[in-house]
């Protein structure tokens, strides 16, 4: 959601904004955090290069991207953000800018909406 407003609010021109899922990679991360899943899953898990891929690729393309600004990646495809129904938010646009506000209120200089 933030992603899809700083992609809204920053001028293209300027910055390009995406986000990424790596896919469940074998990870330091997913050992501590989630043991159970990683001992009943770490023959199925990618390995940490595997999960970079898409991110990597992301650093590195070109025009393309530009014009998908504000996407959420997976594998190198553009992905749905919403898995399931029920985690679609009934007006995603006015909990955009209450995110917004929040964190422009901690950091304390978010700027403005884009002007063109």
């Amino acid at each position: 959601m933030l992603n899809r407003e700083w992609a809204r609010r920053i001028d293209p021109r300027v910055v390009v904004f995406h986000a990424m899922h790596p896919g469940w990679a074998d990870t330091p991360g997913v050992v501590t955090s989630l043991p159970g899943f990683h001992r009943v899953m770490g023959r199925l898990l990618r390995t940490p290069a595997q999960g970079a891929d898409t991110m990597v690729w992301l650093a590195s393309a070109t025009d393309v991207l530009q014009a998908r600004n504000g996407s959420f990646w997976l594998d190198r495809h553009r992905r749905g953000e919403h898995k399931v129904p029920w985690t679609h938010l009934a007006d995603p646009g006015r909990e955009q800018e209450r995110l917004w506000a929040w964190c422009g209120e901690r950091a304390g200089n978010i700027p403005a909406r884009k002007e063109l």
